[in-house]
């Protein structure tokens, strides 16, 4: 922070021994990002700090602190609830959105709809180092102008009932077997050069 940007007026300090600080005014010392305004815990570092150029920062405290040695914040957790019935919670960002977890991340709701407005690219993205499943108690509904499965070991396909495939046409083709067209072939390694790898 440079010296010439530093505040001539005194921080104005609300202070309590055993629970806290509110502090209205600049940081006097040298920092990345100037806070105007600071409210903080007196047990833990759990903090609110609102910063001149327009940013915040809350942050929860690592398991320590209070009466019972922080075992309330390991078990509790911190929470942002919105109380009212059937009224929304927005979180809006004219930028990225980053959900970072170390452990899991829940969605839970009566309904999940996830929309990509971006026309060109990759709209969603999914990516795993283990395994993905998908359960349905109903219907599983994929729908697309072009569908590719690709897999680098085998591809099953098992239904207890009946397995319909309805098409204009249909071709089997064996990249061993010397029976699969010439053209067909190279309109094979064409569509599919892209998985390769």
């Amino acid at each position: 922070m440079s010296k010439e940007k530093l505040s001539t007026q005194p921080p104005i300090i609300f202070n309590h021994n055993e629970s806290g600080a509110l502090i209205i005014g600049e940081d006097k010392d040298n920092t990345r990002r100037v806070r105007d305004v600071g409210l903080h815990a007196s047990q833990s570092d759990c903090q609110l700090r609102l910063f001149e150029d327009g940013g915040f920062n809350l942050t929860s405290s690592a398991r320590k602190g209070g009466k019972d040695g922080g075992d309330a914040n390991e078990r509790l957790g911190s929470y942002i609830r919105q109380k009212c019935d059937k009224a929304p919670l927005i979180i809006e960002s004219k930028g990225d959105l980053t959900l970072k977890s170390d452990y899991t991340i829940r969605l839970l709701a009566k309904n999940i709809i996830i929309e990509s407005s971006d026309a060109d690219g990759t709209g969603i993205n999914l990516d795993a180092e283990s395994d993905i499943v998908i359960n349905s108690r109903r219907d599983y509904i994929c729908t697309a102008d072009n569908i590719t499965h690709d897999a680098k070991e085998k591809v099953l396909t098992h239904s207890e009932g009946w397995n319909i495939i309805i098409c204009q046409h249909f071709r089997i083709s064996e990249s061993i077997s010397q029976l699969t067209p010439i053209l067909q072939r190279a309109y094979i390694k064409t569509v599919t050069k892209n998985l390769k790898g």
